[in-house]
């Protein structure tokens, strides 16, 4: 799981979609991205905006770590160094994953393949800390967001990071955005100022080769396209594969 470098792609993939199959992957490998963020179904995927919405609403997934299984499995057949994480929000069915019931013998595999997690909180439960507790405790690691308006709680959670730091660029849902914050050159030498050593990428209104340049050159470590790269799966292997090595190309200037 990345803990270091530059210049870091992180790109989006959802799971259990049945308008992106599983065997897509490939593309993300062969485009040279590092991590491939596999997104988990949730009934209420508040930061999401439209794209990927819809794609959680397509889902046949239950919420659960299993529902990558297809993905993960795919990933590891093949010869390709990039990153497993799991971008899910917090619920009993993600918390449920790895459990073993009495009749079970020996440990769940639900967690098997996983490099990293990024898990949202639920609002109105404390969900959040189990789940991250079980992946931690299965040997993945844990990455931070840092919302665009952030106070010394999320901080201390960027400095625990085990893995990278995901910092929201633009205000509000996920989704394409024309033109890049100004402010988040500034946000990032807050976070630097305040300790934080783990990478930082920017992710949420990162779509374009423009803004992927703009993110480096104000001392961001990588980024995350995450609609963009979903709307493009659904154009097929080649669009996704054009797409994804655009911005690989512009990360490596």
């Amino acid at each position: 799981m990345v803990t270091s470098g530059k210049n870091i792609l992180v790109a989006y993939m959802p799971t259990s979609d049945p308008l992106i199959a599983a065997s897509l992957v490939d593309s993300y490998c062969r485009s040279g991205v590092n991590v491939v963020e596999m997104g988990i179904r949730s009934d209420n995927p508040y930061l999401d905006g439209e794209a990927v919405r819809a794609s959680m609403k397509r889902s046949m997934g239950s919420g659960s770590v299993d529902d990558a299984r297809a993905v993960l499995d795919r990933l590891a057949a093949t010869d390709c160094d990039a990153a497993a994480l799991i971008f899910a929000y917090a619920s009993r069915h993600l918390l449920q994953s790895g459990d073993v019931d009495a009749s079970s013998k020996g440990k769940s595999d639900d967690w098997k393949d996983i490099d990293g997690l990024l898990c949202l909180p639920e609002i109105g439960t404390n969900h959040q800390h189990g789940i991250e507790r079980k992946a931690v405790d299965a040997g993945v690691k844990i990455v931070a967001l840092v919302p665009y308006h952030f106070d010394e709680s999320h901080m201390e959670r960027a400095r625990n990071a085990s893995s990278y730091v995901m910092l929201q660029a633009c205000e509000g849902s996920t989704g394409i955005r024309s033109g890049f914050d100004r402010t988040c050159g500034q946000r990032l030498k807050q976070l630097r100022n305040a300790g934080v050593t783990a990478p930082i990428v920017l992710g949420i209104g990162i779509s374009t080769p423009e803004q992927c340049r703009q993110a480096i050159d104000c001392g961001a470590d990588g980024v995350v396209v995450g609609s963009r790269a979903l709307l493009e799966g659904m154009k097929g292997a080649k669009a996704l594969e054009d797409y994804l090595r655009s911005i690989r190309e512009t990360l490596d200037g």
